[in-house]
């Protein structure tokens, strides 16, 4: 495998690296951490605070009086920083520098241990022993790399090597503690990471389900507006009148108010079509039914593509009067495009021809009814010399 598919087959920077390759990715991965860190920071001082108080109040009364004053010194500067720390938490200023922080803890943590071994030698293994818990913890809740977990392992084993060294204390007395410490250390460090890349990949994986989850529900919205519209004129088609229509009338009962019906037929289009061509009738299609579209007012009105040159409008409203006046808007707005068609015995122009009919709350008309009178009223319409509106 090329170098070059390692990087593309991997979400990683590098095999000893888990930040993401993808810096926008790693960014908000970083942001999204920074909530639960801070409550698991919050909760290690919490756990500090107690153990060392449990410790000052419990353990050191029993040691040796000369021990006293530096488990006392050790004792308040753990106390204070915890406390300093945990309070931190709290101020907005902490959040972007949430790590930051925890590595200053850790640092005075280690320290103390380390002033502990310093003023007590005689029980310096058991600090060594103790050392390898609270590393640990820091390993986990900062999130380390391993590289810079492993780092800091070195580096604590070091140090710790180069104080009993300072100490001369024989290192054989410590060798097994050392060596426990430094194994201790590097398998957190290891753990630590392994967790860490698990969270990435927890973060990426989750990213991409929401981006599938909203490619879908975009697609299924798509979707089902292309099932509801007409492909040529880009208004709702048939299907969906049939099925938005009886929606309507219960709306109708629901909201106490009434219900318009308005079937529209462009006047002898099929004799407009076999002079100038289907491309051209296609073109008034789409001019009629944009013009009707923007007719309507409210979102409650709609206006459909029933068949062929026919067109419907359902409108709510309580007044007739606004029915009426939008079938006079239409004959005038359709009249102003001044669509020419020679071969019209009714006009020079394109024209429409209007059924409407009308059910309020207190009628028991089914739509289907409703329908038939619209069509029937647009039937007169026709006959009666076109270019005109008859109710029914």
């Amino acid at each position: 495998m090329t170098k070059k598919e390692t990087s593309t087959s991997s979400p990683f920077k590098s095999w000893y690296n888990c930040q993401l390759a993808d810096a926008s990715q790693e960014k908000s991965f970083r942001a999204s951490r920074i909530s639960p860190d801070i409550k698991l920071s919050r909760f290690g001082y919490l756990v500090a605070i107690v153990l060392y108080s449990a410790f000052y109040f419990v353990i050191l009364p029993i040691i040796a009086a000369d021990s006293n004053t530096a488990y006392t010194t050790i004792y308040y500067t753990m106390l204070i920083s915890s406390i300093g720390s945990a309070v931190l938490t709290f101020s907005e200023h902490y959040r972007p520098h949430a790590k930051l922080f925890a590595v200053a803890q850790a640092i005075i943590i280690t320290l103390g241990f380390f002033a502990g071994m310093l003023t007590l030698p005689t029980i310096a293994h058991l600090i060594i022993y103790a050392a390898g818990l609270p590393i640990a913890g820091v390993f986990f809740i900062l999130g380390l790399t391993w590289f810079q977990a492993f780092f800091i392992s070195l580096i604590s084993f070091f140090t710790t090597l180069i104080i009993i060294v300072y100490l001369q204390i024989s290192i054989e007395n410590y060798a097994f503690g050392l060596f426990s410490l430094l194994g201790f250390i590097i398998i957190s460090s290891i753990g630590a990471n392994r967790v860490e890349i698990q969270n990435r990949l927890t973060f990426v994986a989750n990213k991409k389900s929401t981006q599938l989850i909203e490619q879908l529900t975009e697609n299924e919205q798509s979707l089902y507006e292309l099932s509801i519209t007409d492909g040529l004129t880009e208004i709702f088609n048939r299907r969906h009148f049939d099925n938005v229509g009886p929606t309507k009338l219960q709306d109708v009962k629901r909201l106490n108010s009434s219900m318009h019906l308005l079937m529209l037929d462009i006047d002898h289009f099929k004799l407009y079509n076999d002079h100038y061509g289907h491309p051209e009738g296609d073109e008034v299609l789409k001019v009629v039914s944009a013009a009707l579209r923007n007719l309507l007012r409210r979102s409650t009105d709609q206006v459909f593509r029933v068949g062929g040159e026919e067109f419907a409008i359902i409108m709510l409203s309580d007044k007739l009067e606004e029915a009426l006046l939008l079938t006079e808007l239409i004959h005038n707005k359709i009249k102003s495009l001044k669509i020419v068609n020679e071969k019209s015995p009714t006009s020079d122009y394109i024209t429409v021809s209007i059924g409407a009919s009308s059910t309020n709350r207190l009628s028991n008309e089914s739509f289907d009814e409703l329908y038939q009178h619209a069509d029937k009223a647009l039937y007169l319409a026709k006959q009666s010399g076109r270019n005109k509106t008859s109710f029914y």
